[in-house]
């Protein structure tokens, strides 16, 4: 692991706006959920989990975290400090690029919720390395897939292998049931599977991985991107939904605007209209956080590149399709409904 720098080094003006909005995100119940399921080491079923793990018997019917993964949370909340927090020193420059900006400016802003991503996944980080010791929960192993008939009257297949009496267990590639799918290459991590852990807090909490388009020096913060989990691809926050996460970070008890009743908007969704970006196309538009934090898919020039699915939900024009035909076909089926009475 790197070496680590004190976020409490911030001058005054940088320090409280961001010790603000972390503790007002930590404040949710959507943190402490989160930071219960880190506690236990897994996720409650939803269905990004049956998404990556199918219905794994370790989270089949898992709704809630345990008791003491609250508990924990509660005590270690108790005697947290924001001061206190150390992150990698290779994030110094992102705490010194904070510090450089005018306080309420857009610029600063950006810097806020850059640093605030940053405090956030160092947290769950730390907190899973806490509370959790190798060998972390993960899938289970699999037996291999072993083809038990073959036509052998086709030519060019021979009779099927004798099946293996106690065939070898293939190890699970995920390190921990903790993870995003596109950011769990742990062995590449400063902090390594601590670090897939904190990828997956941010997207738990945010709405998706934070991500920046950082311009043509890839050293600027021009716009927030949002990574979601289960292959939904990486949309850009609307300009209301960046105020909307400043208002709320920022929010006082002593604050009487409209705004302060707002319920929390995380974690944030993709609008209809957003800009999404399929995620191996994000470095080519210097839109990331941290270089390392995936690999670039490089497709020889002789090959083509693998087949991009698309989920319904990033076409809004096939959504809309098809809840037109939805709703045609219902209307139908209670048509005929009323005919048959």
């Amino acid at each position: 692991m790197t070496g680590q720098v004190a976020i409490g080094d911030l001058d005054t003006d940088h320090l409280i706006p961001l010790k603000q909005s972390l503790q007002q995100l930590l404040s949710t119940q959507l943190a402490e959920l989160t930071f219960a399921q880190i506690v236990d080491g897994l996720p409650v079923e939803q269905s990004d989990t049956k998404w990556i793990f199918g219905h794994d018997p370790d989270l089949s019917g898992r709704e809630a975290p345990s008791d003491n993964g609250f508990k924990t949370v509660f005590e270690w909340k108790s005697v947290f400090q924001v001061e206190d927090l150390m992150i990698l020193s290779d994030n110094l420059q992102a705490a010194q690029s904070f510090q450089n900006t005018a306080t309420g400016t857009r610029e600063f802003h950006l810097r806020l919720i850059e640093m605030l991503a940053i405090s956030l996944h160092t947290i769950a980080a730390q907190l899973f390395s806490y509370t959790n010791k190798p060998p972390y929960k993960c899938p289970r192993p699999q037996e291999p897939y072993v083809c038990l008939f073959t036509p052998s009257t086709i030519p060019g297949f021979s009779d099927p292998p004798e099946p293996m009496e106690t065939p070898e267990l293939i190890p699970s590639p995920h390190p921990t049931f903790l993870l995003h799918m596109d950011y769990r290459f742990h062995d590449q991590y400063p902090m390594g599977i601590s670090d897939v852990v904190g990828y997956w807090a941010e997207y738990r909490i945010f709405g998706g991985v934070v991500l920046f388009d950082r311009g043509e020096s890839e050293e600027e913060l021009r716009d927030i991107y949002f990574h979601p989990n289960a292959g939904y691809r990486v949309f850009k926050l609307s300009e209301e939904q960046f105020n909307q996460l400043i208002t709320f970070c920022l929010r006082t008890d002593d604050d009487s605007s409209p705004e302060s009743s707002s319920p929390c908007p995380l974690p944030m969704a993709a609008e209809p209209q957003a800009l999404r970006i399929h995620c191996d196309d994000t470095f080519d538009l210097h839109i990331f956080r941290d270089k390392y934090e995936r690999n670039r898919l490089v497709i020889p020039d002789d090959r083509a590149g693998p087949p991009r699915r698309i989920r319904l939900e990033d076409d809004p024009g096939a959504q809309a399709v098809q809840q037109s035909l939805n709703q045609h076909f219902e209307e139908q089926d209670a048509k005929l409904a009323s005919k048959l009475e």
